[in-house]
C-alpha cells in the first residue's frame, strides 16, 4: 500500500479503534516504530532486539543493518 494509506490505517485503526487492545503489527515500515509502546525485531526468525524505540536506539539499533 502507498504511504498515505499506511499512515491512515495506522492512525485510524492501530492508534484509534484498537488503542486499548493488544496489537501485533508486522511491518517493514520502520517509521511506525517510534509510535509503538514496545518493539520486537526478529532477524532470521530469532529475537534480535526488544524494547521501546528509545531503548533500541540506546542499544545501538541501526535500521540499515536489520534490512540487510
Amino acid at each position: 500500500m502507498d504511504p498515505e494509506v499506511a499512515n491512515l490505517i495506522f492512525e485510524e485503526a492501530i492508534l484509534g479503534a484498537l488503542k486499548d487492545k493488544c496489537v501485533v503489527l508486522v511491518t517493514h515500515q520502520l517509521q511506525f516504530m517510534q509510535r509503538c509502546p514496545q518493539v520486537l525485531i526478529l532477524k532470521n526468525g530469532v529475537q534480535y532486539l526488544l524494547g521501546t524505540n528509545e531503548e533500541l536506539l540506546t542499544q545501538g539499533f541501526n535500521s540499515l543493518e536489520i534490512l540487510q
